[in-house]
């Protein structure tokens, strides 16, 4: 290890503890084997007991979680940023393998890694998990190309960020995609989280439309009258390019059921494009960005 320290990992949450446990106790010893910097950002200013050690605890009352990831990210000192979510479950290996890839990946500014579903029992959480994460299944026979690495599973070189502050979304609508576009991502399916997510049946569908009305919402003001417009007809045919990008990468995946769950994955297609195109016609992402985890 560098003076600097190599791997900053950063974990935005709106829960109180012990939401954070099943996570902590994974990742904490990871971080502290090879000195890795452990910030958690919190919305609640209780999601860790006051006993809980080695950590950078980021209180921002009320934060959303763009906010919260975009102001931790600002603050972190690692050459390597990885980010995960406060629900998600990392490989005993995550710290390690994500490290591994950069050193492998010297020219890639962004790694995603392999996202596997860890709410097996309802068909919506299933039709949750494949919409968002169906690219990211593994093993890769083609990494994704069309939508970017999701943040349940992702690291960032340094060099790669601007210096000063980070606005909240920016980097999950603007950035990511524009380094995909620019082949600047690469995907290593050794690197694992499991994702453990279950909002009941109307639930997700309230967070895929919140999801889609803050990724448009948070940056509309950024955008001339004539890109919100052109984006607004974009969202008439976003569902089903959602559907194909999700479904495409898991054909031949004989273990994942994608096809009994299709409708609902279009469903919440749909409902994520209803919110993009009302963040889009709102120029705001309202109370969206809140009332996501």
């Amino acid at each position: 290890m560098s003076a600097q320290l190599r791997l900053s990992v950063i974990i935005p949450t709106t829960h109180p503890w012990p939401f954070l446990k099943p996570l902590l106790e994974i990742l904490a010893p990871q971080c502290e084997a090879i000195q890795a910097e452990l910030l958690i950002a919190d919305s609640t200013g209780k999601a860790l007991p006051p006993s809980f050690e080695n950590v950078r605890h980021l209180v921002s009352p009320g934060a959303s979680v763009f906010d919260l990831r975009a102001y931790a990210t600002s603050q972190a000192l690692g050459e390597i940023i990885a980010w995960t979510e406060d629900h998600c479950r990392p490989a005993p290996d995550w710290c390690t393998k994500t490290c591994e890839a950069h050193v492998r990946h010297a020219d890639a500014d962004l790694i995603g890694g392999a996202v596997i579903n860890g709410s097996c029992e309802a068909p919506m959480d299933w039709a949750n998990f494949l919409c968002t994460f169906g690219p990211l299944v593994p093993p890769f026979h083609t990494p994704p190309t069309k939508r970017a690495p999701a943040v349940a599973n992702l690291s960032l070189k340094r060099r790669a960020l601007p210096s000063g502050p980070l606005r909240a979304g920016w980097m999950e609508s603007a950035y990511l995609p524009r380094l995909l576009a620019e082949g600047r991502a690469r995907f290593d399916a050794q690197i694992q989280v499991t994702h453990v997510q279950s909002l009941g049946f109307w639930g997700t569908f309230a967070a895929h439309y919140h999801n889609g009305r803050s990724t448009t919402g948070l940056l509309a003001d950024t955008l001339t009258a004539p890109k919100r417009i052109r984006q607004a007809f974009i969202c008439l045919l976003m569902p089903a390019e959602l559907t194909r990008t999700s479904v495409t990468p898991l054909l031949g995946k004989t273990e994942v059921p994608w096809g009994r769950h299709l409708p609902l994955v279009i469903a919440l297609a749909v409902a994520f494009s209803a919110g993009e195109f009302v963040g889009l016609i709102a120029n705001s992402a309202g109370r969206s960005p809140l009332r996501l985890e």
